[in-house]
């Protein structure tokens, strides 16, 4: 009688998952909120993207900056924020 060793066992073969199915995502409702911006409101966004009350600040945004003075403060972590303008890039 013959013993089976690793080198004489047959590989078993593996079943070939199928890749998981990617969630798409009904984004409509973020970029018609985003379009719906207007120049000077603040882009903060508010909510949850995925819910329906998703919206944005749109408070008076500081001029040369995309939010309005709290939430610049915010993503600037409490400092002051500065507007860049291209002439202070290009110095």
């Amino acid at each position: 009688m013959e013993v089976a060793t690793a080198d004489t066992q047959p590989r078993a073969r593996r079943k070939r998952s199928k890749p998981a199915r990617r969630q798409v995502r009904d984004t409509s409702r973020v970029v018609a909120a985003v379009l719906d911006l207007r120049a000077g409101e603040c882009r903060w966004p508010v909510g949850d993207p995925r819910s329906d009350d998703f919206t944005f600040c749109r408070a008076e945004a500081l001029p040369g900056i995309s939010y309005c003075e709290t939430h610049s403060r915010e993503a600037s972590g409490g400092r002051p924020a500065i507007a860049i303008s291209a002439r202070m890039l290009a110095a």
